[in-house]
C-alpha cells in the first residue's frame, strides 16, 4: 500500500539533517574550525555561517520531501 522507497527517503533525509545539526553544533567542530580558520573567524562568524548552512540543509530536506509524489498517510472511511 505504501510505497517504501519513498518513506525511506523521508526517514533518510530527517537521519542525514539530525546528523549534519548534531556534528556541527559539537563543541569539537568549533574547535577544529578555529584550528583551521582561527579563533576570531570562529567568534565572528561561525554562528551566522552555522544558520546559514542549517538553513540550506533545511532547504535541501524541504525540497526533497516536497518533490516526492504525495500519498494519503490515512484513508479513513467515506462518511469521515
Amino acid at each position: 500500500m505504501y510505497k517504501t522507497q519513498e518513506i525511506l527517503t523521508i526517514l533518510f533525509t530527517f537521519l542525514a539533517f539530525g546528523f549534519v545539526h548534531s556534528v556541527c553544533v559539537r563543541d569539537y567542530t568549533k574547535g577544529f574550525v578555529a584550528r583551521l580558520a582561527g579563533e576570531n573567524f570562529v567568534k565572528a562568524f561561525y554562528r551566522f555561517l552555522y544558520t546559514l548552512f542549517s538553513f540550506a540543509v533545511t532547504a535541501a530536506a524541504f525540497a526533497i520531501i516536497v518533490m516526492l509524489p504525495d500519498m494519503p498517510l490515512y484513508r479513513g472511511p467515506l462518511w469521515f
